[in-house]
């Protein structure tokens, strides 16, 4: 396949869809609402979605038919919807000069009516992509000035609901059609004949646009962005030209697409991104840059870890990957090199690899462009500490090095857990770690934040969050377990923990406080499953460990009952636990 996948036709596209699809994985199914005749969308989007792993099925509702069709969408992950300007009424491109002002307005409010209601409809789908109206489809002059003020009182309404809604995310229209370009964007035939107003190319640059918050919700965000140094976060080679000879600075023209690339990156840091360092030079020399030199601004407190040495870089890779115990596929690396970028292709397939450009000065849009992999719709108070939580766990790798047993070196952290039960201020956070949790994961099941707030709001889920925190720093929320009490007997819906903090029997100690407030509670019996993924196989045996029965083994799944009455406490003694507010 192409580096650049969206450089073919659509015939080529379609093909390489089919190709892509995967007919024994559960569909990640979208449903596109719209006004219009999306012709071209259902193939780019699934395309998208399918080439980052997450098996997309993108369905089309009736046309000019969004408020019924919302009505019936249970099952659905996202819902993208087309609500175009230039169709609100029938011919209004060519009406709207004639249109008296009052029934501009009362077109306005009838159409704020109709997606307030769409809006209630689809308040339980996890993701809403929102299109914002514009008026650009129309022609240039007083028609397009007229329905310009309509397109904005709408967004002004769009707007305000955004804020309401946790599940609702805006679509920026008209930053769109400016980055496809006006000129490749309709398809005027096509709308004339059949309401087929967009062309094939402004579709490919749409899914790119509305991709990102839907990896997200599949929990397919990237989580840290590798960067060689010589020629990639500075100009020139250190070894060569020395610290003089490197450049970096904002007022210097080699050196100011690197000062911005390094701007983005240190923006990155305080969303939560990891940033690490891959480059073949002396690591003495690289981390007297990144401590001492005047014109970084990228510093060694920022980078959550440095492969610096002269082993081949996807060697590199790998060692990040497991020191910081997130998968390959959660890595986006960028180099100046044509030998390490095929390597590291050709060796890491997982891992998403970029080339800087020639000339550089297309540098800051390349990495631009990368932003959009890392999406995440909040940033909680463990984003903010996320580097500085992943250096804690360095050092407590080293305290372990000089510990003789284990044991002993876990009673040395003074490990803390703070159990919570059902607290609303958490939900950002609970929702983020069903999404980005993978590896100690018994269900893998992705939850986005309205799915999380329905679960707390009924009286049939109980949804607990645990706080970590030892000597060398607080670790956040790092842990969740979710039970549902609409059975017989309660049944754990999922139970996961980050992978910052597995290894220090935390996962032990939880269980033991959950099954005592449950046998408290009065009930006899807890119901379990494991549904196996390609990543959590460390948790395939973590429900027979603590006792559990197995009960049915199916082709997708495996269900598990534990008696409270026979279950054998871990009392794991060098963990303090509290319940948080009980």
């Amino acid at each position: 396949m192409q580096h650049n996948p969206w450089e073919i036709k659509f015939h080529e596209l379609a093909r390489q869809n089919q190709q892509l699809f995967d007919p024994e994985a559960e569909p990640f199914r979208i449903k596109v609402l719209a006004n219009i005749t999306p012709l071209y969308l259902e193939q780019c989007l699934e395309y998208a979605l399918r080439l980052q792993g997450v098996p997309a099925k993108v369905e089309l509702g009736n046309y000019d038919n969004i408020l019924q069709d919302s009505q019936s969408l249970e099952g659905y992950k996202a819902v993208v919807v087309f609500w175009e300007a230039i169709n609100l009424a029938d011919q209004l491109e060519a009406k709207a000069d004639a249109m008296e002002q009052e029934l501009l307005q009362e077109l306005a409010h009838q159409t704020m009516a109709q997606v307030a209601m769409t809006l209630r409809e689809l308040a339980r789908v996890p993701l809403v992509l929102f299109n914002t109206f514009s008026a650009w489809a129309f022609e240039p002059g007083f028609s397009r000035s007229r329905v310009s003020g309509l397109c904005s009182d709408l967004n002004q309404f769009l707007e305000a609901k955004s804020v309401e809604l946790p599940n609702l995310r805006l679509v920026d229209l008209q930053k769109v059609l400016a980055h496809a370009g006006l000129a490749g964007s309709f398809d005027w035939r096509g709308y004339l004949a059949s309401k087929v107003l967009y062309s094939f190319h402004f579709f490919k640059r749409y899914a790119q646009f509305v991709v990102p918050p839907i990896l997200s919700l599949a929990g397919k965000a990237k989580k840290i962005f590798v960067f060689d140094c010589d020629n990639t976060l500075w100009k020139g080679v250190l070894g060569e030209d020395g610290w003089d000879g490197i450049r970096m600075r904002h007022d210097c023209a080699q050196g100011r697409p690197f000062a911005q690339v390094q701007l983005m990156a240190k923006a990155l840091v305080k969303k939560g991104i990891l940033i690490g360092i891959c480059s073949k030079n002396n690591p003495e020399d690289v981390l007297e840059v990144f401590e001492k030199h005047p014109d970084m601004t990228l510093r060694e407190e920022d980078v959550a870890i440095f492969k610096v040495n002269w082993n081949d870089k996807a060697a590199n890779l790998r060692a990040m990957a497991r020191e910081l115990n997130i998968g390959l596929d959660s890595f986006v690396f960028v180099d100046d090199s044509d030998f390490e970028v095929e390597l590291v292709r050709r060796e890491l397939p997982e891992v998403t690899v970029a080339q800087v450009p020639k000339p550089e000065h297309h540098y800051p849009e390349m990495a631009r462009a990368l932003l959009d992999l890392f999406y995440r719709p909040w940033v909680t108070p463990e984003d903010h500490n996320k580097t500085q939580m992943y250096k804690a766990e360095a050092k407590r790798r080293q305290v372990e090095a000089q510990h003789a047993d284990l044991d002993g070196f876990l009673r040395s952290l003074d490990i803390r857990v703070s159990l919570h039960d059902s607290e609303y201020e958490l939900l950002p956070r609970m929702a983020q770690l069903t999404q980005k949790t993978n590896q100690f994961n018994l269900t893998t099941r992705r939850l986005s934040e309205t799915e999380m707030e329905a679960l707390l709001e009924s009286r049939q889920h109980e949804v607990f969050a645990w706080h970590v925190a030892d000597k060398f720093g607080d670790s956040g929320f790092t842990g969740l377990a979710l039970i549902d009490l609409e059975g017989e007997q309660p049944h754990l819906s999922n139970f996961l923990m980050s992978c910052r903090v597995i290894g220090r029997g935390i996962e032990r100690a939880v269980f033991d406080a959950l099954v005592e407030r449950l046998a408290q509670d009065g009930h006899e019996l807890l119901t379990a499953e494991f549904v196996p993924s390609k990543k959590n196989a460390q948790v395939a045996d973590f429900l027979p460990s603590l006792g559990f029965e197995r009960v049915e083994a199916l082709p997708d799944k495996t269900r598990y009952r534990l008696r409270l009455d026979q279950y054998q406490a871990q009392n794991i003694h060098h963990i303090k636990l509290e319940w948080h507010g009980r």
